[in-house]
């Protein structure tokens, strides 16, 4: 099986009016940001485990310089990571379990609106695995 999936969420406020205790020029309250994920992979099933299969994929996940409705003013850390994405998943009658463990190969913070306006390019913080476990149940 193929799989793949595209997430974007679109916020059109530009900022939320919370400071964030910066001195920094443009960097004085918050920017409400876009923020996307991309997935791709293959899935196969394991044969003799009845509901079990594996997957193994690529994630790319982040945060953008520039919004693509409104304004980008305000203090955010845009960048993205891109992650190898094994998982495993198990139904048994209407549930479905998933556990994933994305390991980021690539992290790259991206100079942002303010950063570009002074010169400068803010500081980041990226995991470099995360662990993802979820649960669905048919109705």
């Amino acid at each position: 099986m193929l799989y793949g999936s595209a997430l974007w969420l679109f916020n059109p406020r530009n900022t939320n009016g919370v400071s964030t205790f910066r001195n920094a020029r443009g960097e004085e309250v918050f920017s409400v940001s876009d923020q996307y994920l991309f997935r791709g992979g293959v899935g196969r099933v394991i044969p003799r485990i009845r509901g079990l299969a594996w997957s193994f994929g690529v994630r790319k996940e982040g945060v953008p310089v520039r919004d693509v409705l409104g304004k980008s003013l305000g203090f955010r850390r845009p960048g993205y990571a891109l992650s190898l994405d094994p998982g495993l998943l198990y139904a048994r009658g209407l549930y479905t379990f998933s556990l994933n463990g994305p390991w980021a190969v690539k992290r790259n913070r991206r100079a942002s609106v303010p950063d570009i306006t002074r010169g400068a390019h803010g500081d980041a913080a990226f995991a470099d695995y995360t662990i993802l476990f979820g649960v669905s149940r048919r109705f």
